[in-house]
């Protein structure tokens, strides 16, 4: 009876080890598009589970890069992909030269013994980063407040646009801030994963070290489908000249009532305390003078009631 109890319980296990079937394994992340022509790694990592034998970068379930169970001693069954590294829970393959028409499709990471359904990575072909609009190279006057833009065309991932700007006589260029740039990005006719960006620099003002020199706009470039290459794409404006300052600001009737009152209060703040000594000094001389003409009034009675005073007629 104990043997036979024990003998259900060890076939029960062993079909649960059948029905769960091995480790579950995952491609993360998932890498949905990329470009022809150019490197890229995939890591496959241990999600759940444990590794009966061997596991292996498989794409339409034919084994690329093959690993033991403890993600080491990995070969590969194609040159076109190889084995970057790993640990206890993952490993990293590289495609030295992502294939349209090869590699653009189903990826999976799967145990030797896989479940019913391995979880898919689905790789789709972007176009590589292309201008496709600039109004940079055509500017002509400019008005301020002004933009110049560069739109790529829709690729996966945005670009990274470094603006910079050189005068006439500098020696090297100078960074814009990044205050002044920005990116704008949209899904709308693009394919799926894939998006359109425009890079753009808004000047609301010019520089005073702009006024009668000769200025040229930089922006460089740069995007992941751009790998391998030796520069980024470099744009450069037209030379602009800035004579005299054209974002000044016409002083409204607000601005003017504003200015004059302030004009108008700093002249009382100075005016009152200035006038006010004036007129205490001037009040105080007033009663000098008075004080004088009493004390010499004084004095000359004085001299009339003193006995020695004799009157002296005119000589007739």
């Amino acid at each position: 009876m104990y043997r036979t109890c024990l003998d259900i319980v060890m076939v029960f296990f062993i079909y649960l080890q059948y029905v769960e079937g091995g480790a579950v394994l995952e491609i993360m992340p998932c890498v949905t598009n990329w470009f022809d022509g150019v490197p890229l790694n995939l890591t496959c990592v241990l999600v759940s589970g444990t590794v009966d034998t061997k596991v292996s970068f498989s794409r339409n379930a034919e084994s690329k890069v093959q690993c033991n169970s403890a993600f080491a001693d990995c070969f590969t069954h194609d040159p076109a992909y190889s084995h970057l590294g790993h640990s206890s829970q993952s490993m990293t393959m590289l495609i030295h030269s992502f294939n349209e028409g090869k590699d653009n499709t189903a990826w999976t990471c799967i145990d030797s013994s896989p479940p019913v359904s391995p979880i898919p990575c689905i790789i789709s072909l972007s176009a590589k980063y292309a201008v496709s609009h600039e109004d940079m190279t055509s500017l002509e006057k400019v008005t301020i407040p002004f933009n110049v833009s560069v739109t790529g065309i829709c690729t996966y991932q945005l670009p990274t646009c470094t603006w910079t700007y050189m005068m006439q006589g500098m020696s090297e260029k100078r960074m814009i801030p990044s205050g002044q740039t920005h990116i704008n990005n949209t899904t709308a006719s693009c394919n799926a994963g894939d998006q359109q960006a425009t890079c753009i620099l808004k000047i609301d003002f010019v520089p005073e070290e702009f006024f009668n020199r000769g200025v040229s706009l930089h922006v460089s470039i740069t995007h992941p489908s751009l790998m391998g290459s030796s520069t980024p794409i470099d744009i450069v404006s037209s030379t602009m000249f800035f004579t005299e300052p054209t974002n000044v600001v016409p002083v409204t009737d607000l601005m003017l009532g504003s200015v004059t009152g302030t004009v108008v209060a700093l002249f009382l703040f100075v005016a009152i305390p200035f006038g006010w000594i004036i007129y205490k000094r001037k009040k105080l001389r007033k009663r000098e003078d008075r004080m004088k003409i009493i004390t010499r009034t004084v004095e000359n009675q004085k001299q009339v009631d003193n006995p020695a005073f004799s009157y002296m007629p005119p000589n007739t």
